[in-house]
């Protein structure tokens, strides 16, 4: 009795979980299975012009800011120089 009561529950379990994962592929799929081909293309059209656009902003990391690790070498060489230019005075 016990063997048929686990076998339904994991029976309805696994039913369970298989309608979530079929959920999940309509909804990824979603609205573009309704669409028809011109809204597909503009909507790819539309994707592609925000990344082109976004691309313009991307800036990298290192020209907006240095690392501390850059200053410090920056620093260095700048009182290296300073200290030669004074050693040659004297």
């Amino acid at each position: 009795m016990m063997a048929k009561v686990a076998d339904f529950w994991q029976r309805c379990k696994s039913t369970k979980e298989a309608k979530k994962k079929k959920a999940k592929q309509w909804k990824s799929k979603g609205e573009e299975y309704f669409m028809s081909q011109q809204e597909r293309e503009r909507k790819q059209k539309t994707k592609e012009k925000a990344k082109e656009s976004a691309k313009v902003f991307l800036v990298p990391k290192e020209k907006t800011r240095p690392k501390k690790a850059t200053q410090k070498r920056v620093a260095e060489s700048v009182d290296l120089e300073n200290l030669k230019k004074k050693a040659k005075k004297l």
